[in-house]
């Protein structure tokens, strides 16, 4: 008669050729991921846009408007750098007006301060820098005589006074006539100035601030201003 042996459903452990046990195989494990931290957007914008018109100053004004998406709940506005001056502090959206002090140049920073976070270029959500411009600006200008009246006190009716002018917009050249748009030149220069004449005025002599930027004619409409000279005998001595 056979007698079979039954086998024991239990773990079987080889041995190795050194008559160790060989290690169990460890099975294979997935890798944990760490879920990426949400993404902070912002934009900020100006209207009127970059560059702004400005004439007869080189400062303008615009508004700033800002929008932001969570997890963002607190947004600074600064001037020139992530620590710079606070312009706003209303957030996480918003918007406000500038005064009169752009220009040149400005930049703008859009600062993330939920919770406290620092105020450095990691926390910045947007930038914008804002330019100025005098493209297209009508030409304008002034032109004034010092003194006026000029006090002659001799025979020849005749004194001597200082010009000075200004011009702003896009005039970059002027030139000073006498008695018309296309009289005798007095000075050349651009587009400020100051000169004084010889003694040679006399009464009612009139002076024209001509713009002859970029070859403008010399015509009535391209005088930027006038100055009427007059001469007087007051306070000579008799």
């Amino acid at each position: 008669m056979k007698i079979y042996h039954a086998v024991s459903p239990v773990l079987v452990v080889f041995m190795t050729a050194c008559g160790q046990s060989s290690s169990p195989i460890a099975p294979a494990t997935s890798p944990v991921s760490t879920p990426a931290p949400p993404t902070r957007v912002g934009t900020l914008t100006a209207n009127p846009p970059s560059p702004i018109q400005v004439c007869g100053t080189d400062m303008g004004m615009t508004t700033l408007t800002w929008t932001t998406l969570p997890p963002v709940t607190a947004t600074e506005v600064h001037l020139d750098a992530p620590d710079g001056t606070l312009f706003s502090a209303i957030g996480p959206s918003g918007s406000k007006a500038t005064g009169d002090w752009v220009g040149p140049s400005r930049a703008f920073y859009l600062q993330d301060v939920s919770g406290g976070l620092p105020r450095t270029s990691a926390n910045t959500l947007a930038t914008l820098t804002v330019y100025t411009t005098k493209a297209n600006c009508p030409g304008a200008g002034t032109i004034v005589a010092t003194p006026n009246p000029v006090q002659v006190c001799d025979d020849t009716g005749l004194g001597t006074t200082a010009l000075a002018w200004t011009s702003s917009g896009s005039v970059t050249d002027i030139e000073v006539r006498v008695g018309s748009p296309t009289g005798a030149l007095f000075a050349t220069n651009g587009p400020n100035g100051r000169s004084t004449t010889g003694k040679w005025v006399g009464d009612g002599m009139t002076f024209y601030l001509q713009n002859v930027t970029a070859g403008l004619p010399l015509t009535p409409p391209n005088t930027l201003a006038t100055v009427t000279v007059r001469t007087t005998t007051a306070g000579c001595a008799r």
